[in-house]
C-alpha cells in the first residue's frame, strides 16, 4: 500500500515451511527515474516468516515520488 510518504508491505507465508531472511526492497520513482530506495526485513524475532503467518512493515521515502516498485525475496535453509 502506497501512503504517499511510504509503502506498507505485507507478506504472508502461505507455504508449509518456514521462510528465512525475507526482505522487501522498494524503489521510489519520479518521472521514471529512481529518487530513493529502502529495504526492510519481513521476519519475526527469530529472523523467520513461519508458515501461515504474515508480517507487515513500512519503508519511508524522504524524496518526492510518483510511483514505487517493491521486490520481495527470501529463502529456506
Amino acid at each position: 500500500t502506497d501512503t504517499g510518504k511510504s509503502v506498507v508491505i505485507e507478506c504472508e507465508n502461505i507455504g508449509t515451511e518456514t521462510a528465512n531472511s525475507v526482505e522487501a526492497i522498494a524503489l521510489f520513482l519520479k518521472d521514471g527515474k529512481m529518487v530513493y530506495y529502502g529495504s526492510t526485513y519481513l521476519v519475526d524475532d527469530d529472523f523467520e516468516l513461519k508458515a501461515g503467518k504474515s508480517i507487515a512493515e513500512d519503508i519511508e521515502c524522504y524524496e518526492e515520488y510518483d510511483s514505487v516498485k517493491v521486490f520481495v525475496h527470501g529463502y529456506r535453509y
